[in-house]
């Protein structure tokens, strides 16, 4: 079988190859080039010590050198140049307390988490497939690498990477590995915040989102608020756009949780978590009556927010959501004003009309900004400032 990989992955290959040492690119990029997917990156393992990668590439760096791993930098990209290696008793439910580099990329390959991800490949010697995942990949099938309780145990994040896979890839998981991530999921309490969070929000963002569902209702993510009920509408969810905000505020929703603490337990930062909390907002209230009504609602949830909003509002409350959309399309179209900063007038010319700056300005321009919401069509300097004078007296 013939892999096309990227001259500047083989060059790197062909510099190790040739002092002597064994070479493979390994792990995803193994998998998605057998997909017909272009890798985001490449990772290779070499049976060559961290040190002697260091002294082949003078461009590297020893990024992880405690875990045998040096950044080779190529002209062309990064690659992640990894020396075979074992791995002893995990502490902490995540991290190995000692790495051994091993002689054989048998070794290497047997401490992987799922067989589609241990997988490599070389040029000169082909696909090397020791636990079937090719045959996995086919099947659309995410299994563990040798005993499923044993790698959930040692580290509790794989749990939640195998609903990731599940969802980005569209694959289902295997019983047994998916008895065993269930099992052990509680222990995903005593990871990392951070690292709970970038795996389920691309576990969000995936082609199947709802394959996440018996890891929301077996309860282990209670300690960020998130648990599903038996009636989550799994087919309506997969459909929504592919919004990591939208798709956060609905997970929030329909789990009875509010995305201010979702977003504050897995410590998730504040533009996110304001787009989260702005789409939880309008899910939570009904839709806007009117086009004034609608415009007021601009300010929490911005207007080409609005197509991905009314879109999950269809699928999700099966409601009628056209007539507002074409109510959206004509107020842009139009360029009707929705904020201060729209307005034909600013806080100048109603000074220059002897209004001081404070308090009664501001009010006096939000009443301006009131009206023309009402009545666009009165947005214009002159009549504006016939409004504010009228206003005075």
């Amino acid at each position: 079988m013939l892999l096309s990989l990227p001259p500047y992955v083989c060059a790197c290959m062909d510099t190790l190859e040739q002092a002597g040492f064994e070479a493979w690119a390994v792990g995803g990029c193994v998998r998605d080039l057998l997909r017909g997917v272009m890798p985001h990156d490449y990772d290779v393992t070499t049976s060559a010590p961290p040190g002697e990668v260091l002294r082949l590439f003078p461009h590297a760096a020893p990024t992880g050198i405690s875990y045998g791993t040096v950044s080779v930098v190529m002209q062309e990209g990064i690659i992640e140049v990894t020396t075979f290696r074992t791995e002893a008793d995990y502490q902490g439910f995540r991290r190995p307390e000692c790495v051994c580099f091993a002689n054989h990329l048998q070794e290497d390959l047997a401490r992987r988490d799922f067989t589609v991800n241990a997988m490599a490949y070389a040029p000169a010697r082909g696909l090397y497939d020791l636990f079937s995942g090719q045959e996995d990949l086919k099947r659309g099938v995410i299994r563990a690498v040798g005993e499923p309780g044993r790698r959930f145990e040692e580290d509790a994040l794989r749990v939640l990477r195998a609903f990731r896979f599940a969802s980005q890839l569209d694959f289902s998981i295997e019983r047994v590995t998916l008895d065993a991530a269930l099992s052990w999921a509680g222990n995903l309490a005593y990871i990392s915040a951070e690292r709970v969070a970038a795996e389920l929000l691309r576990a969000l963002y995936g082609l199947r989102p709802s394959r996440l569902l018996p890891l929301l209702r077996s309860g282990a993510l209670s300690f960020c608020g998130v648990n599903a009920p038996a009636s989550f509408p799994a087919e309506p969810f997969d459909h929504l756009p592919q919004s990591l905000p939208l798709r956060l505020a609905s997970l929030c929703f329909l789990c009875g949780a509010q995305a201010t603490r979702v977003c504050a337990a897995l410590k998730l930062g504040n533009a996110l978590r304001r787009e989260a909390e702005a789409y939880e907002r309008q899910l939570r209230d009904p839709l806007p009556q009117t086009g004034r009504e609608l415009k007021e609602r601009f300010s929490i949830l911005p207007p080409e927010c609005w197509w991905d909003l009314l879109r999950a509002r269809s699928l999700l409350f099966k409601e009628q959501t056209q007539p507002l959309r074409a109510l959206c399309e004509e107020i842009q179209r139009r360029q009707e004003p929705w904020r201060l900063s729209q307005l034909a007038v600013d806080g100048s010319d109603l000074q220059a009309l002897g209004i001081p700056p404070g308090r009664e300005l501001g009010a006096l321009l939000q009443a301006l900004l009131h009206i023309v919401l009402e009545h666009p069509e009165w947005n214009t300097r002159k009549t504006l400032l016939q409004i504010a004078q009228g206003a005075e007296h």
